[in-house]
């Protein structure tokens, strides 16, 4: 081999070298972008779920407040009912061989009650 040949082989050698070497840096580069952005996205992701989450916590605790007044403000009336209820439960029929005209007569004195008529 004369010296054009080693020089040649050499040079050759050195630019498969550096080809090499800059695909490698290629990837390199590519791979830092990659997790470079995907750290950037799942940081994004996990504020948006973390304003979410505080978000769905502070309609729950409006909710909560706004089912409380509602159920406070009927509360007086539920009691009545309940009472009533209660009474009618505790009702006997007046001749328990006939316990529909019981009822019915139960149930007019009621409808009467309710509309005021004096008994």
């Amino acid at each position: 081999m004369n010296l054009v040949q080693i020089v040649g082989l050499l040079l050759a050698i050195s630019i498969a070298g550096n080809a090499w070497q800059w695909h490698a840096h290629d990837k390199a580069v590519f791979a830092e972008a990659s997790a470079k952005q995907l750290a950037a996205d799942t940081r994004a992701s996990a504020e948006a779920c973390s304003s979410s989450v505080k978000e769905l916590k502070l309609a729950g605790e409006r909710r909560d407040e706004s089912l409380a007044a509602a159920m406070s403000a009927i509360a007086p009336a539920v009691a009545r009912q309940q009472k009533a209820a209660l009474e009618v439960l505790a009702a006997k029929p007046r001749n328990s061989a006939d316990l529909c005209g019981s009822l019915l007569e139960y149930l007019r004195g009621q409808i009467k009650i309710e509309r005021g008529v004096p008994q």
